[in-house]
């Protein structure tokens, strides 16, 4: 896809990446992480900085999709999905861009439309599997792919992030 490149001190992809996006008060962030690796693909690969308007995936797509083979069931509620449920069902359905299935709360946990499944045809990945390391992970990031990564928040941190509208700021004891 891209050239490798030697191992440097530091990588910056941002010039690629599409801006931060809000997730309301859901659990998508998952699915958010694999829209935007996405996206920052189609952004390389068509030479589309994200100062120009080029894509915008549908999130919701991704994550209905997600919590369908995570929770098995067309009735999916907002518990949050795996990354490799999100990686294996967009691979199995695709993605369809952000105006075919609109990032809305009335649309959250609903199915998408049958012009969606349609339009997701467009947009299919091949799955790679990085191994959890250090140096597989800055080996990617070097090699100009991002690489989606969890944190799992205690109880604690996150009443900090909601008291803070999203922003963890920690303060000395």
């Amino acid at each position: 896809m891209f050239p490798l490149q030697k191992l440097g001190s530091s990588v910056d992809l941002s010039v690629w990446m599409s801006p931060i996006i809000h997730q309301d008060d859901t659990k998508t962030c998952c699915a958010n992480a694999f829209a935007t690796i996405c996206e920052y693909l189609i952004r390389r690969t068509n030479n589309c900085p994200y100062t120009m308007p080029c894509i915008n995936l549908s999130r919701l797509f991704i994550y209905y999709n997600g919590q369908r083979k995570e929770q098995q069931t067309r009735h999916v509620q907002d518990l949050g999905v795996h990354q490799r449920n999100i990686a294996l069902s967009m691979r199995k359905h695709g993605i369809c861009e952000e105006e075919f299935w609109p990032y809305r709360m009335r649309l959250l946990n609903k199915q998408p439309s049958v012009a969606a499944y349609r339009q997701a045809n467009k947009y299919t990945v091949n799955l790679l599997s990085v191994p959890v390391t250090i140096e597989a992970i800055e080996t990617c990031l070097h090699n100009q792919i991002p690489v989606p990564i969890d944190i799992i928040m205690d109880d604690e941190t996150e009443q900090i992030i909601k008291t803070n509208h999203g922003f963890f700021r920690h303060t000395k004891n």
